[in-house]
């Protein structure tokens, strides 16, 4: 009686297998055809071509966190850790 239960699971694992498979290989094909096709500013980027240095800098001005926003995070942590002592 195990040894149908393991193959009936071993049945349903390799099917979930090979439709993952087939769902990683259109994922795949798809980001493939993003990366040719993918736009920056109207310019047109070929797979792995990088950004003009312009373009990262203003990536990188994005992310980084404003000083003030920083100072005022700190501060409302210090407040915090003193209000619960």
């Amino acid at each position: 009686m195990e040894i149908k239960v393991l193959c009936t699971e071993n049945f349903f694992l390799k099917e979930l297998l090979r439709k993952l498979q087939e769902k990683n290989e259109i994922l795949r094909e798809n980001n493939a055809l993003l990366l040719e096709t993918m736009t920056e500013d109207g310019k047109k980027i070929q797979g792995n071509e990088k950004i003009a240095d312009s373009d990262k800098s203003e990536q990188t001005n994005r992310t980084k966190p404003n000083k003030e926003k920083v100072k005022e995070r700190e501060s409302g942590m210090e407040r915090e850790t003193e209000d619960r002592t």
